[in-house]
């Protein structure tokens, strides 16, 4: 999902991939959180984001998650 959104080739995203690595910025990841809510049905709050992010300001923090970070705001 992650690949598609950013436009990458999937073979090349690890679990320690950061989004900051991707080249994304704060809209991408706004929309990568908005696509995982929507394919898995859950919400995620921006403090679970800033949380993971290293509880940095947002728009400071995301560059930090990686996707093993993202896989974890869905997971049961």
């Amino acid at each position: 999902m992650a690949a598609e959104q950013m436009g990458v080739d999937q073979s090349k995203l690890e679990a320690s991939t950061s989004l900051a690595d991707l080249g994304a910025d704060e809209l991408d990841l706004v929309e990568l959180v908005m696509t995982l809510e929507e394919e898995f049905d859950q919400t995620i709050s921006d403090a679970e984001i800033e949380r993971m992010s290293g509880g940095t300001d947002l728009t400071k923090g995301f560059g930090k998650l990686t996707m093993a970070d993202l896989a974890a705001l869905v997971e049961d």
